[in-house]
């Protein structure tokens, strides 16, 4: 194994970062200024993936960085991706109520799979064809003379060696084309469905999808897609192959073998589509775990600081181990019946031979090695038919259910508009009109127009008649027009308020009524208001991309922000961490009324912005900012939860209780009513708050977070290693199951050794059985029997170890599984807020949790052990053409020389790309992650912002998807070149038996020794690819591992001498160790956030008791 080191150089994560920082104007153009080597390649290249070397050749030479890949081609690009998706989605619509995504998804790629179904058929030809090739060549070498005569009518031998050695060059050459058409398909699928999700979350109407089922949408889903488009070919291929290979069958040993044998296989075939169905069902319910485990996690890490406060990290760890175990429950019935479905087809072939030869000499016919030799190799071209439509059934149940989880996204997501009257439901007289409201039409239509609307959060479903969903807001007339005035909304908490700002922007159903809103852009500022992580200009200007600084300097100024602008090293270019961690309470509201005020905007909603700041400050804020700058030339609706003193500035005050409007009008004409019990505080009251602008401790508190940062970039590059996955990853990650992991390797070998040596000496027996034939008739007992017997009971044995090994296999993954999480997440949750989550987004440490745990789970216990039952055939391949023909060994030589160098040249481009790949991806998790919480989708939608967030996310999902679908073809690139020197074993093998015929050892062994070369062909490339894509998928436990090594925080509780207790009179028998008094003190202490920064405490000395 090579070695790793980290690689977090600015110039490896330049493109990584600016995809993390949401200034819009700032995104890479670097991708669009490259073009793709396969436009200008010719046919030759495209075909034999020449165009491909040069960035190989740059991954063995240097380690690669995102530079140096292609950016993507526009035809696979999300957004062209989603216009052809959308055509076939409208259609899907408009000729049925229920559209399929699956469906529309097949129509979008129909001439994609067409290219692949064709590309695999022409190759599926030429492989059923070798087998023709063999029993000619085997013909050849039965008869003594030196022509012989032969199904094909070709006498030569050579020119038999060498028709084999092309049909085998052509079949796997265009097999593996093909799959670079597929890998492509699969990575668009996943790309859609990308986009879909950021698309659909930006739209509104989403709070019956959380984030956690948002990021298992676009990071698990999503990849099952993708997974389906690699597979989906061989649902149908695979049947047709083995039909017509039976068929061939049925040609050389008569109807009723063939007949017996595709019956066992259309039976095992037939369970494993019924074991497939149930995998998928399964699937269904791991998922939903997943899902709420994700979204349970997101919330643990976006709310790290409160859990830290009150010390929750054990028992909430404990909740999340919990729905850990039973999403492992679900894993552990889904491999295990994975496996007994994939273990079926696989030893199909071999119970379909058996049943063969049975039937074939029950008939009384005699078998003779070349009609055995030729069954074994027909049966053994079914292998591949019959293990890819295992993987293909598997895969394409789990999309189906990942559709039907989007199909399900799509139907919640789309939207009821508000624009639009609905007849209304009866209600109570409405309030009447307020007195500044002339009751004379306006000449302009009014920005908004409620008359006795209803709405509610959840959108009302079919099933829901019965026990419709409570209304938000009941009977709302509200009319707010373009004339400047300054509206306060008050009430109790709950009453409504919020409530009533979210159905003016839009984010409620409107139930009953009617409601217009024709303001063409609005202001909007949250009660907690959604800050991005990205610098304080890039949060306050959002997506505006005019330079007003005029404007941006009043607004600066009116929300008094100045000051701490003064304080900052970096000034308004400093960054302040996710949600604006590094704020107080009241520098976020600010930036987030600077925010809204410096949109110009027809209409300003104000969600109580006010509530953070003290009554000073507020007040300053509100006369600067609110009366002067913004309510003078345009509506502003304002909420007030307390600052009640304020209300006398209003032009018209609301009043909200149990979400209706009980008063409406000025103050002076409510202040006679019962109205004012629901705000009875003294009108001077204000709330206290820590942040005053008056007290220079106070400021120099609030931005003592930030003021100590000399650097303007806060977030760091995300870590990447270089080089080969070391032999130490694989060993942490054996020894996560609780045992030795060089115990459990060596174990598992033992199981693996002997499971093959017992299919290998079944192959043997063949030939020995037809060797014998004609021998047989002259002992007085039937042999005939005994040795079919003998075969069966090989069978038994063979189906016995292959199932056993992968149970004991999957036995200490899973545990792998369990114990790989419940240690990152303990680490994580002990590391440190300052240096460890106000640096890194949450989308990022997500990622681990969900993309890279999820690939652990899943693709670590397949291709692990795919992975080893293929090896343990290549040495069974390997071993048996030498000792049939020992000149074979002199092939090896140059063979594995060039097998060894592609591997090494390979290995090296591959990994990096993967971990390119496994980087990009937080990007995109991140921005889905901060743009669904907290409020985050409703600000975008209030400032119009859709298409700029929707243009990020797409750069995003094209940054990322050019490193998985450039590492996917670098696998096939890789594959053809070594199925080429799987081709070179298939004519060494048979020139060296033509050269040799009499004196290799018989038809026996040439037959042997062939069947398994041309085994070699498909098995040695598969092996080498999915132990390379092992390796790939390493990198995900790798970066699993990355957490074990994170900063801890001290211990939660430490324990005191027990000379400092002293027992408390009276109760001397009470526990040694329980405190009898409390006290915190600091002694001339000093402290800084994280290293590297300045001193943010310096020299403090107190005592509290």
């Amino acid at each position: 194994m090579g070695t790793t080191k980290d690689v977090t150089s600015a110039a490896s994560g330049s493109t990584f970062q600016a995809l993390a920082s949401p200034a819009l104007n700032e995104l890479p153009t670097q991708w669009s200024q490259r073009p793709h080597p396969i436009v200008n390649a010719n046919w030759f290249s495209r075909a034999l993936l020449l165009w491909f070397d040069p960035l190989v050749l740059k991954g063995a030479k240097d380690p690669l960085t995102e530079d140096d890949v292609w950016h993507l081609a526009p035809p696979d690009t999300a957004a062209v991706l989603q216009a052809r998706f959308q055509g076939a989605w409208t259609t899907a619509k408009q000729t049925t109520s229920s559209p399929s995504f699956f469906r529309a998804l097949l129509r979008t790629f129909r001439r994609d799979i067409g290219v692949v179904l064709a590309l695999y058929t022409a190759s599926s030809v030429l492989i059923l064809l070798q087998p023709v090739v063999i029993k000619s060549l085997l013909q050849f070498l039965t008869t003594e003379s030196a022509t012989a005569v032969t199904d094909l009518g070709i006498s030569n031998g050579y020119v038999l060696a060498a028709l084999l050695t092309l049909l085998s060059f052509g079949s796997v050459t265009i097999m593996d084309l093909g799959m670079v058409f597929a890998g492509r398909l699969g990575c668009n699928a996943k790309a859609i469905v990308m986009d879909l999700v950021f698309l659909h979350s930006l739209s509104g109407h989403q709070s019956c999808t959380s984030s956690g089922d948002l990021v298992t949408l676009a990071s698990v889903d999503s990849t099952r897609l993708f997974m389906c488009g690699l597979w989906f070919m061989w649902t149908f291929l695979s049947p047709v192959m083995v039909l017509v290979i039976f068929v061939m069958i049925g040609f050389d040993l008569g109807a009723w073998p063939a007949i017996a044998g595709a019956a066992v296989m259309v039976a095992l075939m037939a369970f494993g589509v019924l074991e497939g169905r149930a995998v998928g069902a399964i699937q269904k319910d791991i998922l939903v775990v997943q899902g709420e485990r994700v979204k349970f996690t997101n919330e643990l890490l976006q709310g790290v600081r409160a859990v830290k406060m009150y010390g929750w990290e054990a028992p909430l760890q404990a909740h999340v181990e919990a729905m850990r175990g039973q999403e492992l429950s679900l894993l552990k019935a889904y491999h295990y019946r994975r496996q007994v479905s994939s273990i079926a087809l696989l030893v199909a072939p071999v119970l379909s031979l058996a049943l063969c030869l049975v039937v074939y000499v029950a008939q009384g016919s005699r078998l003779t090695p070349p009609l055995a030799f030729i069954t074994l190799a027909y049966v053994n071209a079914a292998r591949t038919p019959c293990s890819s439509f295992s993987f293909s059934i598997m895969n394409l149940f789990d999309a189906l259910h990942s559709s039907h989880r989007i199909d399900a996204f799509l139907a919640s997501s789309s939207t009821t508009t508000i624009s639009t009257d609905t007849p209304p439901s009866s209600a109570p007289t409405p309030c009447p009109a307020p007195n500044n409201i002339s009751s004379k039409p306006p000449s302009t239509p009014p920005l908004i127009h409620m008359q006795s609307a209803s709405f509610q959060w959840k959108k009302p479903s079919t099933e829901a008649v019965d026990n419709p969903p409570e209304h938000a807001l009941k009977h709302i007339n509200i009319v707010v027009d373009s004339t400047p005035s300054l509206t306060i909304v008050v009430g109790y908490v709950g009453s409504g308020k919020s409530s009533l700002l979210s159905a003016m922007l839009g984010d409620l159903h409107l139930a009953s009524g009617g409601c217009h809103v024709t303001a063409r852009s609005v202001g909007y500022c949250s009660q907690d208001p959604w800050l991005q992580n990205a610098t304080i200009r890039d949060n306050i200007v959002f997506t505006d991309q005019v330079d007003n600084t005029p404007r941006y300097n009043r607004v600066m100024s009116a929300c008094h922000l100045e000051a701490d602008l003064a304080s900052l090293a970096g000034g308004d270019s400093t960054e302040i961490g996710a949600r604006g961690v590094t704020l107080s309470g009241g520098q976020k509201a600010r930036v987030g009324l600077a925010r809204a005020a410096y949109k110009d905007a027809d209409l300003y909603l104000l969600d109580d912005p006010l509530s953070a700041l003290d009554a000073a400050v507020a007040t300053t804020v509100f006369h600067e900012c609110i009366r002067n700058l913004l309510s003078r030339t345009r509506p502003v609706v304002l909420v007030v939860n307390s600052h009640y003193h304020l209300l006398p500035f209003a032009d018209r005050v609301l009043v909200m209780d149990n979400g209706a409007i009980v008063g409406d009008g000025p103050l002076e004409s409510l202040a006679s009513t019962a109205f004012l019990h629901l705000f009875s505080s003294p009108l001077s009251s204000a709330a206290v708050s820590t942040d005053s602008m008056t007290s220079s401790s106070a400021t120099s508190e609030s931005t003592a977070t930030i003021a100590s940062t000399s650097s303007t970039s806060l977030v760091v590059a995300e870590e990447r290693k270089v080089g080969h996955v070391t032999s130490q990853t694989y060993l942490t990650y054996f020894q996560a199951s609780g045992w030795n992991g060089l115990g459990v390797a060596m174990s598992v070998l033992g199981v693996f050794v002997l499971a093959q040596a017992c299919l290998v000496l079944m192959d043997w027996f063949v030939g020995f059985w037809a060797s014998s034939s004609p021998f047989l008739s002259t002992v007085p007992y039937n042999n005939n029997a005994t040795y079919a017997g003998i075969y069966v009971a090989l069978s038994v044995l063979a189906l016995g170890l292959v199932l056993g090994r992968s149970l004991y296999v999957l036995h200490f993954i899973l545990l792998c599984s369990k114990h790989l999480h419940a240690a990152i997440l303990h680490n994580v949750l002990h590391a440190p807020v300052p240096s460890f989550f106000d640096v890194t987004p949450v989308g990022r440490i997500l990622n681990r949790f969900s993309a890279d745990l999820s690939t652990v789970d899943n693709m670590v216990p397949m291709l692990g052990l795919h992975i080893l039952g293929l090896v343990f055939q290549i040495v069974a391949s390997l071993v048996v053409c030498a000792a049939t023909s020992p000149y074979i060994l002199l092939l090896y030589v140059p063979l594995g020389y060039v097998f060894s160098k592609l591997r090494f040249i390979y290995s090296l481009t591959s990994t990096q790309l993967k971990r390119l790949d496994a980087t990009s991806r937080s990007p995109v998790l991140n921005l889905l992650t901060e743009t669904s919480g907290n409020g985050g989708g409703t600000t975008i939608r209030a400032f119009h912002a859709e298409d700029a967030f929707q243009s990020k996310a797409r750069a995003a999902i094209d940054c990322n998807q050019r490193f998985d679908l450039t590492h996917f073809i670098s696998t096939k690139w890789f594959q053809m070149r070594l199925d080429w020197v799987s081709v070179g074993v298939v004519g060494g093998v048979a020139f060296l038996a033509v050269a040799t015929k009499h004196s290799m050892g018989g038809v026996t062994a040439a037959g042997l020794a062939l069947t398994y070369a041309i085994q070699l062909t498909i098995v040695l490339s598969r092996t080498t690819m999915e132990y390379t894509y092992m390796e790939n998928v390493m990198t995900s436990a790798e970066r699993l591992d990355h957490y074990n090594d994170l900063e801890k925080e001290g211990a939660i509780t430490q324990s005191l001498p027990s000379s400092t207790i002293q027992p408390c009179p009276g109760h001397e028998t009470a526990l040694a160790d329980w405190p009898s008094q409390g006290a915190v003190t600091f002694a001339n202490y000093s402290m800084r956030y994280r290293a590297g920064l300045e001193l943010s405490l310096k020299h403090v000395s107190l005592s509290v008791r």
